[in-house]
């Protein structure tokens, strides 16, 4: 489907759009995202840069950032990346890739985290258990 058809479907929905930056997260492993759009993920390490193109999307009038690690990734954003981008940051940030165990998603909501996107571990039935975890963790159940 090109892009100008799933506009039109979105413009006929009538749903609302938020604007959201999305910056790709080195997760250890070569992402789809990285092949698709033929772009290097920056280094989950650097929290200046990500915090530059971060700022650069809140300056521009994204309403959210989206961190992405990539789907399935062997490593998840640094906790500490988000602490430091929180001090930085007037809008929201999303996280994803690698998110896979409780104690891991504990670690991030520790250090700010909110939202996340979970995908690797809703795909197999085997994770529904784990799955029930994570979303007790997220919401303060846990």
């Amino acid at each position: 489907m090109f892009t100008y058809q799933i506009l039109w479907i979105i413009y006929n929905m009538n749903i609302e759009t938020i604007p959201t930056g999305y910056i790709l997260v080195d997760g250890g492993s070569y992402s789809s995202v990285a092949a698709i759009s033929k772009t290097l993920p920056l280094p989950n390490n650097k929290f200046d840069i990500i915090a530059a193109h971060a700022l650069a999307g809140q300056y521009l009038g994204m309403k959210l950032i989206y961190l992405e690690a990539g789907s399935g990734s062997s490593v998840s954003i640094d906790p500490e990346l988000i602490s430091f981008l929180k001090t930085k940051l007037d809008i929201p940030i999303i996280i994803g890739g690698g998110i896979k165990e409780k104690k891991q998603v504990s670690k991030l909501v520790e250090y700010g985290a909110k939202l996340f996107v979970i995908g690797t571990a809703i795909e197999t039935k085997q994770n529904q258990k784990n799955l029930i975890e994570i979303n007790q963790v997220i919401h303060g159940k846990s």
